[in-house]
């Protein structure tokens, strides 16, 4: 086992920097977080 290979912080198991990023259901996307941020921001108003 390579000490130098970067592992993932929670499960302590080695990243490979190959994998595409895998979007996990029930996770908000980086789009609909700043679109609740706007409506937020509207009803604010």
């Amino acid at each position: 086992m390579d000490e130098t290979e970067p592992r993932d912080p929670i499960t302590n198991v080695p990243i490979e920097q190959s994998e595409p990023e895998i979007y996990l259901p029930g996770t908000p996307t980086v789009e609909f977080t700043a679109y609740l941020e706007r409506f937020i921001e509207m009803l604010r108003r």
